[in-house]
């Protein structure tokens, strides 16, 4: 799973695909005090697709965290907390 920002060489991008797992998943955003607020409104068709966008969304500094859940098994796979 990678979470962090998109690579800017193409290559380390390239290669980041090459190792996802693919699968359909959507990123769920929630903030420290009041839980899940939402999704964003794309799912993704891998993991390392989504580990980008959750990196994306989330603020910590205001406590927005992003979750990466499968959606066929609705479980999360990975939180930026």
């Amino acid at each position: 799973m990678v979470i962090g920002p998109i690579p800017r060489e193409p290559e380390t991008a390239a290669h980041a695909r090459e190792h996802a797992t693919y699968g359909q998943y959507e990123v769920v955003i929630s903030h420290e005090e009041h839980g899940e607020i939402g999704t964003l409104d794309k799912t993704f068709d891998s993991d390392v697709e989504a580990g980008w966008a959750a990196y994306d969304a989330q603020i910590s500094d205001v406590g927005i965290t992003a979750e990466i859940r499968d959606v066929e098994s609705q479980e999360i796979v990975y939180s930026t907390e």
